[in-house]
């Protein structure tokens, strides 16, 4: 299960969106769907610590709508 885990820092708890739950909760969706090594997505190289998606599949994985997904991604 090589890179099939994160690790987080106890300081996230001093962030100052930590207590933003729609925040919080997508900011933790992203790191968990990040890439953990280069991947290839359609002939173009998607670094580390990136991944491919939209406002519109966030919200469709988060449940959170269309509109708290660019609030959560402005914070």
């Amino acid at each position: 299960m090589e890179g099939n885990y994160i690790k987080i820092n106890r300081s996230l708890l001093r962030w100052e969106w930590y207590g933003d739950i729609n925040t919080a909760r997508l900011f933790l969706h992203m790191l968990l769907k990040a890439n953990w090594k280069d991947e290839n997505y359609r002939g173009t190289t998607v670094p580390r610590g990136s991944f491919i998606s939209s406002i519109s599949q966030l919200s469709k994985e988060t449940n959170l709508t269309v509109k708290e997904v660019r609030t959560c991604v402005n914070h």
